[in-house]
């Protein structure tokens, strides 16, 4: 809580400094004690002085000590106030109730000055009483009289030192509990806070992960069909061209098989979309099945025996793979002829003859989605991708999943 603030126990009057409830009726309390001191006690005075005359010091003397009370935690304009009102007092020939200003300074400073301070005067009250009763012995005082002398210092000075002193440790032990009040709020606050972000983290995590199912099904529809469709229109165009039966029967046969294949698979991802686990896995086609339909459509393919040494979980990555650089090859390569290598261990350079200027990888993969989701793919098994396009002929590096290489990987 903020010092600046009013606390709720607080009270503030147009053109006056806020003051706390309780020193509030300390104050009229002492004011009350005050008058009557003054009304019934005795009024001789200490010594023959009138420079101000008892019936105006004496209200002003009750003003400067309520003042005093009242703004007891401002320690100046307290101090400042009782000791004005001893000072006018001392003017009108000094009496026995201005010790009642002394009583309120000691409640003042021991109450609300600094901690140093409020010690010192509580040692001094302390001390005046057993000094007070001393200095009356050794002025030739009897003991009865040096006994009554200790009382009236402990009344004036020892008794509002002890008094301030406990309400000090009260206010110090109220003032901890509204701090470590104010803390469990603001820890509660806090987790709230955090119970919020939490929510709103797991919604923002949860519409991510909707849209990588949905990004993920988008590559994997294109992967999965787009190759057949690609082959279903060529051979398509082979068989209206040509003029031989057999060739044409030949050709409508791979046509069907591409065409239900296609449709084998789509109905596979239906099923994994649907999240139906009983649905049949139909058996997915190999690499050499996919070489084996792009020979069928016109494309010459060397170095497919590279493929035998692969891993299983590695030809299955790679199926998508190398049926969109097939449809690649139909759709842009001048022959159609796909070559395969491998310059290094886990490293396949995939290549064709392609014809126009050179192209920078970023504007390959802008090109069109197969591109990128290769990249994609492969990334989330843990291989990557690079596409360059010089002189004449598209390539493309494959790190394979099974044997991850970082910098051969990288796009530039």
């Amino acid at each position: 809580m903020s010092a600046a603030r009013p606390t709720p126990r607080s009270i503030r009057l147009p053109g006056l400094p806020t003051f706390d409830v309780e020193d509030l009726v300390t104050a009229i309390v002492l004011s009350c004690i005050g008058i009557l001191f003054i009304v019934l006690g005795p009024q001789e005075q200490w010594f023959p002085l009138d420079v101000v005359p008892d019936a105006v010091a004496q209200p002003i003397l009750v003003i400067c000590g309520f003042i005093g009370t009242l703004y007891a935690p401002r320690v100046l304009v307290s101090t400042t106030s009782i000791l004005a009102g001893i000072g006018i007092d001392l003017l009108a020939g000094g009496h026995n109730f201005a010790l009642w200003l002394v009583f309120q300074l000691v409640f003042a400073l021991v109450g609300h000055a600094p901690k140093p301070v409020a010690r010192i005067v509580s040692l001094l009250a302390g001390a005046a009483t057993v000094l007070t009763g001393l200095l009356a012995v050794a002025a030739g005082a009897d003991l009865s009289t040096a006994f009554q002398f200790s009382l009236l210092a402990a009344l004036i000075v020892f008794l509002p030192a002890a008094w301030a002193s406990s309400v000090r440790e009260h206010r110090n032990t109220a003032e901890a509990e509204r701090a470590r009040a104010e803390a469990e709020r603001s820890r509660a606050d806090a987790q709230t806070q955090v119970a919020v972000l939490a929510h709103r983290t797991a919604e923002v995590s949860a519409r991510l992960t909707e849209q990588k199912v949905r990004t993920a099904a988008a590559e994997d529809l294109h992967d999965l069909v787009a190759g057949h469709i690609s082959a279903i229109a060529l051979q398509s165009q082979a068989a209206l061209a040509a003029n031989d039966e057999r060739i044409r029967a030949e050709v409508l046969t791979t046509i069907h098989a591409s065409a239900d294949r296609a449709l084998s698979e789509l109905r596979r991802m239906i099923d994994v979309l649907s999240a139906e686990p009983a649905a049949a896995d139909p058996a997915t086609s190999s690499v050499a099945e996919t070489f084996a339909l792009a020979r069928g459509v016109g494309v010459e393919v060397h170095g497919d025996d590279l493929i035998g040494t692969l891993t299983g979980d590695d030809e299955k990555a790679l199926r998508p793979v190398f049926a969109e650089l097939i449809a690649n090859v139909v759709k842009h390569a001048h022959p159609r002829e796909l070559a395969i290598t491998a310059p290094e261990p886990g490293v396949l350079a995939v290549s064709n003859p392609v014809t126009g200027p050179d192209r920078a990888a970023g504007e390959l993969i802008g090109t069109g989605r197969g591109l990128e989701n290769i990249r994609k793919r492969l990334g989330r098994l843990g291989g990557s991708a690079a596409f360059t396009c010089a002189s004449g002929r598209f390539t493309a590096v494959i790190d394979l999943p099974s044997h991850p290489d970082d910098g051969a990987g990288a796009e530039s």
